[in-house]
């Protein structure tokens, strides 16, 4: 479970486009615009790198997180629980882990579906923008109430993930993300957004995995544009 929620925590967040309609006429060309422009607009490209300090709550046992982010495609997560480090991190090639919650500190690279989910986290500008830039297919399944609050129900399929992501209809902003896979299901339930250097990011994210909860992720420092050097992302020889 731990492994698990290391992985979720990084916040983080055309052509090719289908052109469903939203209620109030508005397509998935529309939705993304207006969920861009929400977390920030241009302010958005002038981020080079990111580092978040996170508190995570794992069903009573509290782990520290770290986690550098850089472009294009760059992003460590550093997770110290139980006295130990577990690292996973994308060097915009491989997929690498290292530490674990037993004795074994050799650096490995991460299996398929790992590896993917590290990937698409590793997008900087969050999975709908990297979707977009990619001309890949987002359908617009149609619009819900999560928690008294309509919301856009976007559809992805991403390799071996099939991926909801639901866009607060007033905000434009991401209320919840679920990763399905053959493996289970995976919930995120953002809130509490917060303005850092003018972009809009979420403080506070619970994690559920097959309707299970799982992790409540506080982010509770974040920092823009510190150097970060690519070395810190690279496979260790």
């Amino acid at each position: 479970m731990q492994r698990r929620s290391l992985r979720v925590v990084a916040l983080a967040i055309g052509c090719g486009l289908v052109s469903a309609v939203a209620a109030g006429g508005q397509t998935v060309g529309d939705i993304l615009d207006r969920n861009q422009e929400a977390r920030g607009g241009a302010a958005l490209h002038d981020v080079q790198s990111v580092r978040q300090t996170l508190s995570v709550d794992l069903l009573g046992t509290n782990a520290a997180v770290v986690v550098y982010s850089k472009r294009p495609n760059l992003i460590r997560q550093e997770m110290r629980i139980a006295g130990r480090t577990l690292i996973e991190a994308f060097d915009g090639v491989v997929a690498w882990t290292r530490g674990s919650l037993m004795a074994n500190d050799t650096p490995m690279m991460l299996p398929g579906a790992r590896a993917e989910a590290l990937r698409a986290q590793a997008g900087f500008d969050g999975v709908l923008s990297v979707a977009r830039a990619a001309g890949r297919q987002v359908d617009l399944v149609g619009t819900v109430v999560i928690d008294g609050r309509e919301a856009h129900h976007l559809r992805m399929v991403d390799g071996r993930y099939v991926r909801h992501t639901y866009v607060d209809a007033r905000t434009g902003l991401e209320m919840r993300v679920v990763q399905v896979t053959a493996a289970g299901r995976l919930q995120q339930d953002l809130s509490d957004y917060r303005d850092v250097g003018g972009i809009r990011m979420p403080f506070t994210i619970r994690v559920t995995v097959d309707g299970r909860a799982a992790s409540v992720v506080t982010v509770t420092d974040v920092a823009l544009n510190v150097p970060l050097d690519d070395a810190l992302f690279a496979w260790p020889r």
